[in-house]
């Protein structure tokens, strides 16, 4: 069953916090690790007031918005987060304010022009409804306004639908560094040949992914997570080595969160 959070099903111990800790985290003066902050809609929802709405103008997609966590650091480089198929929620609004909270300037973009689902079929009709080509205008246009702010330094992070979107960044955009959490990962060798960005990709060890390296598109189901790492170093490699890209694969997961 699905919620705001996650379609992911663990079996292990839900995070639960202590009456006393989480009415001072609501109140806004006591902090929670943020694997607690996400495991709970009502917590997410209260981290995530922090932040503000931003807007830039695209010739495709007009106005697009995103939500800005801004660290006392003026100084410092962006993150630019991309959402799931959810859409822009608490969920990735309360991620954004971590990113703060480590220094770094977050903002949390907004692909679905304000659009969020609850539930699966929601999820899939925003994404049927997504203009590729709007949507690689708006991220081009944020990594432009990101690289005129701080310190100049861009990087972008995704999550499932938005990974995908971070690696598409990365070919369209060439950020400082970008993300990949459990993201399709897409395109051939030629594809990929203009690809720059240092790329650091996450996946669960039991989740299935579709990769294409090279040609055909092949399913990779775990535990084969090492046939996975040789395909997508192949694409790699192919390149001529001339970036270095990292693929880590945690134990006994089907998706994974940066909950630290």
């Amino acid at each position: 069953m699905c919620n705001e959070i996650s379609c992911y099903q663990s079996d292990r111990p839900a995070l639960n916090v202590d009456p006393d800790s989480r009415r001072l985290f609501l109140k806004g003066v006591a902090s929670l690790p943020l694997a607690y902050v996400l495991a709970d809609v009502e917590l997410a929802k209260a981290a995530a007031h922090g932040g503000q709405t931003v807007s830039i103008q695209t010739d495709l997609a007009g106005e697009v918005t995103g939500y800005l966590a801004e660290p006392e650091d003026k100084n410092a480089p962006t993150v630019i987060l991309i959402h799931e198929w959810w859409g822009l929620n608490d969920h990735i609004k309360a991620v954004a304010q971590e990113f703060k909270e480590k220094g770094f300037r977050a903002l949390a973009v907004d692909l679905f022009k304000g659009s969020v689902a609850s539930d699966r079929d929601g999820a899939m009709a925003q994404i049927k409804a997504l203009n590729p080509d709007e949507a690689t205008e708006t991220m081009n246009a944020w990594v432009d306004w990101a690289n005129n702010r701080g310190n100049g330094k861009v990087g972008t992070c995704g999550w499932c639908f938005g990974g995908g979107w971070s690696l598409q960044t990365a070919l369209s955009a060439s950020p400082d560094a970008s993300v990949i959490y459990y993201g399709r990962v897409g395109g051939s060798a030629d594809d990929l040949k203009d690809l720059t960005t240092p790329m650091l990709g996450h996946w669960g060890d039991q989740l299935d992914l579709l990769v294409r390296a090279g040609t055909p598109l092949i399913w990779i189901r775990s535990p084969e997570e090492e046939r996975v790492e040789t395909l997508l170093q192949q694409a790699v490699t192919r390149l001529g080595n001339r970036r270095l890209a990292t693929w880590n694969f945690i134990d006994g997961l089907g998706g994974v969160l940066n909950s630290e």
